[in-house]
């Protein structure tokens, strides 16, 4: 749209008068944030929204994270809300060390009982499946590191990320 705008600027009005630099300094000022906008990992179309029945423990997530040298850009929302029975909710972090998914169990249940099981299905997939309590469904795809702490699941694809939210629950 804003394209069609210019095109019908430079048209009607090159000839009879000077090129409008403003003018076309802010459309593509505007086209930019457009861009940026619908590119960034903080949407806010996608941000956990306060009424979400985790934002509460995401919150307080967030804030501890925060105290141990992570800095929380945003959280979002998660396709991981609704992956087992007693599921309390689901929140996708980003982070200035990379992104995870966080579950979340009702207090005082943890994570504590329960053994994740990784098969090499093939060069670069893996299954992850779950025994004990909570139940949850098996997973495909990429390399995944888990981290169990009390009644938060956290895995993220990137090894790094999980080093360091190891160390980060060490201290708390």
């Amino acid at each position: 749209m804003v394209s069609r705008l210019l095109t019908l600027h430079f048209l009607f009005f090159l000839p009879r008068q000077p090129l409008n630099i403003s003018l076309i300094c802010s459309a593509l000022l505007c086209v930019g944030l457009q861009l940026a906008w619908a590119e960034s990992p903080c949407d806010p179309r996608a941000l956990l929204p306060s009424t979400n029945p985790a934002y509460a423990d995401a919150m307080e997530l967030g804030r501890n994270l925060s105290d141990h040298r992570f800095l929380v850009k945003c959280v979002r929302l998660s396709k991981e809300e609704r992956m087992f029975e007693g599921q309390e909710g689901a929140a996708n972090f980003y982070t200035d060390s990379g992104a995870f998914e966080v579950l979340f169990i009702s207090k005082p249940e943890t994570f504590a009982a329960m053994e994740i099981v990784e098969h090499q299905k093939g060069t670069g997939s893996y299954i992850y499946s779950f025994r004990g309590s909570p139940r949850l469904p098996d997973l495909e795809g990429g390399r995944q590191y888990f981290i169990k702490h009390g009644s938060l699941l956290l895995h993220t694809l990137d090894k790094q990320v999980a080093v360091k939210l190891e160390e980060a629950f060490q201290s708390y």
